[in-house]
């Protein structure tokens, strides 16, 4: 799901202030031997519903859902133990962009520890997270039920490139996957920031060489130190393809696309990267069972930034990387 998000300007410089210490610490901390995996939880084979990982802030465990279309974890404010005594970066809204759902609270800094159906579990560094209070709908929401309180929020978005002005609000420093304890900000080192999405589970950490068996597209460094989303081509029923940025969202079933007369194609063809030699390329038609078919197609919201969101079918197919420290997104058929 992607999203927008806004952060009060009065804790600015704490916030900076904060920023560089997390970011200092995921740098120094010592590193574990290999990434860790962490399978889903009753996500299915192949994926068609949205994945989700166990969650702990010190207190109960929750099931959340993991987001490639949104930055940073939101959570219901009662979930969080302690919450008064936490460093508290402000108000803050975060609203996203195929739902229409603002969630509204205000961000705190603390560790989160994240556990897979297979018991592996890794702990962050202290991160911003968004502590929910209230849910309310903007007037062109699709699926949105306004709530007093954050009831049923629990996301964790690890996605990047949506363009926010700052490390807090694009989510470079909410990230919980480029901020695990044992990761090394180094090339080189045993575990070092990023990640791998596939069908059945998410690689947290990334060892020397995994990119190597990825095919790889160069993003571009953005002014607030967040890397851009990488362009995909897009063409309906064999007309010239249009272009733009893909976000690959395990949040979303359908499709999002900014051609006109996708909903009603009969094909779609999805490339990515460079158009004369794809680092991903793959065609469907509407129901025609294949497993990356998304649930529906329908044209993208108006304001929505990304020119296509493929939705969580694409992981079927493909298995996604994300490097952070050397600007890369990868690429590789699933199982590969």
């Amino acid at each position: 799901m992607v999203f927008r998000s806004r952060l009060s300007g009065a804790l600015r410089a704490a916030v900076l202030c904060a920023a560089g210490l997390v970011a200092l610490a995921a740098t120094n901390t010592a590193s574990a031997a290999q990434p860790t995996f962490l399978t889903y939880v009753d996500a299915g084979s192949p994926l068609e519903r949205q994945p989700q990982l166990w969650a702990s802030f010190g207190g109960e465990w929750r099931r959340f859902t993991m987001d490639t279309g949104s930055t940073s974890i939101a959570v219901d404010s009662r979930a969080i133990p302690n919450l008064a005594s936490l460093p508290n970066l402000g108000p803050a809204t975060l609203t996203y962009g195929s739902s229409g759902v603002t969630l509204v609270g205000f961000r705190v800094l603390v560790p989160v520890t994240i556990r897979g159906a297979n018991g592996a579990t890794i702990t962050t560094n202290p991160i911003p997270v968004l502590a929910v209070s209230r849910i309310t709908c903007r007037p062109d929401a699709l699926r949105c039920r306004p709530s007093r309180t954050g009831a049923r929020t629990a996301m964790m978005g690890i996605g990047y490139g949506h363009g926010r002005p700052d490390a807090v609000r694009n989510g470079t420093l909410g990230n919980p996957f480029i901020h695990a304890a044992d990761q090394t900000a180094k090339l080189g080192a045993p575990v070092r920031p990023g990640y791998i999405v596939t069908a059945r589970g998410v690689q947290v950490g990334l060892a020397p060489g995994d990119t190597n068996h990825f095919s790889l597209v160069k993003l571009i460094r953005r002014r607030s130190g967040d890397w851009s989303l990488p362009n995909a081509c897009v063409a309906v029923d064999g007309r010239k393809a249009g272009c733009g940025p893909i976000s690959v969202d395990t949040g979303i079933v359908r499709m999002l696309v900014a051609v006109p007369g996708a909903e009603n194609a009969q094909k779609i063809a999805v490339s990515i990267g460079d158009p004369a030699k794809p680092a991903a390329a793959y065609a469907f038609s509407p129901g025609d069972g294949n497993p990356m078919t998304p649930a529906g197609i329908r044209e993208k919201p108006a304001g929505y930034r990304i020119f296509v969101n493929p939705g969580l079918h694409f992981i079927n197919g493909f298995d996604v990387l994300y490097d952070p420290l050397q600007g890369y997104a990868g690429y590789r058929p699933s199982g590969g």
